[in-house]
């Protein structure tokens, strides 16, 4: 006997398996649903083979028209370069994962009676293999697509961001500047610029007046005390003309920034206060740094 429904099961969940992979290796966002769609029809082909029309699905022109659907119920619209790259990283995917659970076949697989036997309601290492690996692929691929969305940044382009400190929480727009390359020099971490040359932004005005004395940030013996005090740090920084100076850092509890209509969040990034008008129209208050979101990020609903 034959439990057709498991074996359809089992090829769905490949499928969904092989399409997630897929939009893995091209760095797209594959939802959820799209790839169940994509994999209910690319399981057609099992639902056909238990009827009289099983010889229409079985002829390779057929199955390759076949896979054309799944790519593009998958994947959407898209140019035809874009379409055909699809299509064989699709086809890569599915040798790949084929040829994984092939090899654990003859590792684990006595003999080849042992296969058959199992096969009527679909081998049980495949249904092993398929269920440890959907939740792996999905995580993994969630993980990656929060990376990869920071990769379509613009140059020169503006978002809205919150920046939160203690109890303060900033709502301003920063301009991503490929140029900004300042790294605090012991922990490696990318820092952002904020303008606090007129507003002061609920920060303290102990740090604030610090920021803009520029000339007793070093002299002032007070300095190290409001730094001690807040938690503050100078950093190194090298401008046009002018070298050797020190700009004023603090951790923010989180930043937030808005992309491509979602907002994400990080903690791997310092906040530099400057006393230097960063944009004479003010269309921007803070520098923002190209590799800020490197670190651990996190997608807000």
């Amino acid at each position: 006997m034959i439990y057709g429904d498991l074996v359809w099961l089992l090829n769905l969940l490949m499928d969904f398996l092989i399409i997630q992979l897929t939009g893995l290796i091209l760095k797209r966002n594959v939802s959820i649903f799209r790839s169940f769609l994509g994999a209910f029809i690319g399981s057609i082909v099992v639902l056909l083979t238990f009827t009289p029309y099983a010889y229409v699905v079985s002829s390779p022109f057929m199955k390759i028209l076949l896979s054309f659907f799944i790519v593009f119920f998958s994947f959407g619209k898209q140019r035809m370069i874009t379409f055909l790259q699809c299509i064989s990283i699709f086809y890569f995917s599915t040798f790949l994962l084929g040829g994984a659970l092939l090899g654990l076949h003859y590792l684990f697989q006595s003999n080849s009676n042992n296969l058959s036997k199992a096969s009527f309601y679909g081998d049980p290492l495949s249904w092993y293999f398929v269920l440890g690996m959907i939740p792996i692929v999905i995580l993994f691929a969630r993980k990656s697509i929060n990376q990869i969305a920071f990769t379509k940044w613009k140059l020169n382009e503006m978002y809205e961001m919150e920046i939160v400190w203690r109890n303060t929480t900033i709502h301003t727009k920063g301009l991503m500047d490929s140029g900004n390359s300042l790294h605090e020099p012991l922990s490696r971490k990318p820092v952002i610029i904020l303008d606090c040359s007129t507003k002061d932004f609920g920060l303290p005005g102990e740090l604030v007046k610090l920021v803009r004395d520029s000339e007793s940030t070093l002299q002032g013996k007070d300095s190290l005390d409001v730094l001690s005090f807040f938690q503050a740090s100078f950093v190194p920084y090298k401008s046009i003309g002018q070298s050797n100076q020190l700009l004023v850092a603090i951790k923010p509890t989180v930043v937030r920034l808005k992309i491509n209509g979602k907002w994400y969040s990080t903690k791997s990034v310092l906040l530099g206060l400057s006393h230097v008008t960063l944009s004479s129209d003010n269309l921007y208050e803070c520098i923002l740094h190209p590799k800020m979101m490197q670190g651990t990020i996190n997608e807000i609903a």
